[in-house]
């Protein structure tokens, strides 16, 4: 708090309704699978599923929200860094060891990966709108702080194969509008097509953390350092006003004209908003 007191029911969200910020407490369970005690502990990831329903998570646990209002909380059969999905009955989350799991409205299954290693992105497209919305789904697989294996995921029907690394180096985050083309960063930024990675120039060289994009001419990649540089389909530009050498952006989202960014600037936790 303001006084420097550790508060045992910490605060772990933070909500933006376009005028001011509210602090917010998401509400987990201390033990799972028990599913006992309760407590505001620290959040790792959050999904919008449509505009009322957010779910948020914490170790291997899920907290629904609805209208800004918690709902519901649950455990699941694995440890989350991120989720994905299409709605409350197709929803993916990935963590540590290559735990994927799948919820399809009625149970939560896990889906065998093929790696060890931690998961630290998923990102899902319609891969043949002519054919209907059949979903392809990224994962990218490694470690940024040491040695891992290191791969891209590809889910098809539940079923995990992954395609040529290539040059990329460390992938920490993928992205694709359609499959056409597939982006990755990490210890760089790589574009893929068809089928042949090469380097993306015109950006420094921190390490990036997350890219996001509305289309292929529309590219937000964040990473250490306050990193945050932007492709309009003919050039990357870098906000150098925001590089921080105190600082690191760990995550954003993407949607028309808003960008949200989150990190750190020292031991501050920061949102940085971008509006067209």
């Amino acid at each position: 708090d303001s006084l420097g007191r550790c508060d045992p029911n910490a605060y772990n969200a933070v909500h933006w309704d376009g005028s001011k910020w509210e602090l917010k407490r998401i509400i987990f369970y201390t033990f799972c699978p028990e599913g006992t005690g309760s407590g505001s502990y620290h959040a790792t990831s959050i999904f919008a599923l449509d505009k009322e329903n957010i779910v948020i998570s914490s170790g291997s646990q899920l907290a629904y929200m609805k209208n800004n209002v918690q709902v519901k909380r649950e455990c699941i059969p694995v440890s989350i860094n991120k989720l994905w999905g299409t709605s409350s009955n197709d929803l993916y989350a990935v963590g540590v060891y290559g735990n994927i799991a799948h919820w399809d409205g009625r149970r939560w299954k896990k889906i065998e990966s093929g790696v060890s290693s931690t998961i630290n992105d998923i990102f899902g497209y319609v891969k043949n709108k002519s054919e209907g919305k059949e979903y392809e789904i990224l994962c990218a697989v490694s470690d940024k702080f040491g040695w891992a294996e290191e791969k891209i995921l590809v889910i098809n029907n539940n079923i995990v194969d992954s395609i040529s690394l290539g040059i990329v180096s460390v992938p920490q985050s993928v992205w694709s509008k359609n499959g056409l083309k597939i982006y990755a960063c990490g210890d760089g930024a790589y574009e893929r097509i068809n089928g042949k990675w090469r380097k993306i120039s015109g950006i420094n060289p921190y390490f990036k953390n997350r890219i996001r994009g509305n289309d292929y001419n529309d590219i937000i990649i964040v990473g250490d350092y306050g990193m945050v540089a932007h492709f309009n389909g003919n050039s990357w530009l870098t906000f150098r006003e925001l590089i921080s050498y105190n600082g690191i952006n760990y995550s954003l989202s993407y949607n028309g004209k808003v960008v949200a960014i989150v990190g750190l600037d020292g031991n501050k936790a920061k949102i940085i908003i971008g509006k067209r």
